[in-house]
């Protein structure tokens, strides 16, 4: 049995598992596009630069705003191998 200790209702259990099970889908993935000759090393610098993008809402005017940190040159990287467009930093909601 797989069960959050801090979630008190069977539907937050399910979404953090899922979200747990997303997680590692996406890890799995990334890391099978980059290859296995990365290296344990590097995927740690990877996962590394990944938690440090943060993303918050700023409302301005009436307005809001999701605005992300800056991103590393090694995530700059990733996305060029990946072939991905890295998200705009401010985003209007």
């Amino acid at each position: 049995d797989i069960a959050p200790i801090y979630h008190k209702t069977d539907d937050n259990i399910r979404g953090h598992i899922f979200i747990n099970f997303l997680a590692l889908a996406l890890y799995a993935t990334l890391f099978h596009i980059l290859g296995d000759g990365i290296g344990e090393q590097n995927r740690y610098k990877i996962m590394n630069a990944l938690e440090k993008i943060q993303i918050h809402t700023v409302e301005q005017n009436g307005r809001k705003y999701l605005i992300r940190t800056e991103l590393t040159e090694l995530f700059q990287n990733i996305c060029s191998l990946l072939k991905l467009k890295p998200p705009s930093r401010i985003i209007g909601v």
